[in-house]
């Protein structure tokens, strides 16, 4: 059974010897933010046929496969990630005013993971107000968290930089420049150097070259492997039609959300950050 709310009762002698080791009061839980990139849906051309959403796994459940891997069976995870949604774009459902907003910030997790909002990447102009209205959200966002939680370690990733694929072009409206995603990276550097309690995780260094780590031609083999599936259902058979006619063609990611591999490193980049910024309560448990 999957262990997306904080479990009440797990190993009581392990939790105290964890609290006694620590002067926060922090719960042992992660809350993940997001748009689609940690709730893994994505755009996908069928090319000669039409577009579907595929859906990947959650990246919330691979970071929970992670924890329990390593013992860490104690901690919850919480999947506050959001489709579609951003913090300033003004036609993307807003963060900010959600419900997964609104609980995440008030659990007072170890940590809370941010994801970049891709909809904020394609939509914020080069120029100086997108930049100050983009930061007003982030801004907004993170005070918020530390507000309501006060104990917890904002983990907070930077954009990266890569050529949108398939329908990627007509669902963000093109690509963005490098220097555009350089200077939101400055605003994500800022608040971390503010906050000693906010860390800054820079995805173009854990993903290269990035054309590996995110969804580009998916094959029949890849998507069964991979156990993709549809958001909806409805379009089984225009798929199923594509593949028996041409099984050896292959269908277009967008070329910007994680494919597995991408998700995979970004996990055990972040597993290796707890356990640096808080080695004694993501020590696995001795038996």
């Amino acid at each position: 059974m999957r262990r997306f709310y904080l479990a009440l009762c797990v190993f009581i002698f392990s939790s105290i010897s964890l609290s006694a080791q620590t002067s926060t009061t922090a719960q042992n839980c992660i809350a993940i933010m997001g748009d689609s990139l940690p709730a893994g849906t994505f755009v996908a051309e069928i090319p000669g046929t039409g577009v579907t959403v595929l859906q990947s796994r959650h990246v919330a459940y691979i970071l929970d496969d992670a924890l329990q891997a390593r013992d860490l069976i104690h901690y919850g995870v919480y999947d506050l990630s959001l489709s579609a949604s951003a913090i300033t774009d003004p036609n993307a459902e807003p963060y900010l005013t959600s419900r997964e907003y609104y609980i995440g910030r008030e659990l007072n997790c170890r940590f809370v993971v941010i994801f970049p909002f891709l909809n904020d990447l394609y939509t914020t102009d080069d120029g100086t107000t997108g930049q100050a209205i983009y930061q007003a959200g982030m801004t907004t966002m993170l005070a918020g968290i530390r507000t309501n939680s006060p104990n917890s370690h904002i983990i907070l990733m930077n954009y990266y930089h890569s050529t949108l694929q398939g329908v990627g072009d007509r669902t963000y409206g093109g690509d963005v420049a490098p220097a555009h995603v350089a200077s939101l990276y400055m605003v994500h550097q800022n608040a971390c150097t503010a906050d000693d309690n906010i860390t800054c995780l820079s995805t173009a260094s854990v993903l290269s070259p990035i054309s590996d780590y995110v969804v580009s031609n998916i094959s029949r083999t890849d998507y069964q492997t991979f156990r993709y599936s549809l958001a909806n259902p409805a379009d089984e058979e225009m798929l199923d039609s594509y593949w028996t006619n041409t099984p050896n063609n292959v269908i277009y990611g967008d070329g910007i959300h994680l494919n597995p591999n991408g998700q995979v490193r970004i996990v055990a980049t972040l597993m290796g950050l707890f356990a640096t910024l808080e080695p004694l309560n993501f020590a696995p448990i001795l038996r």
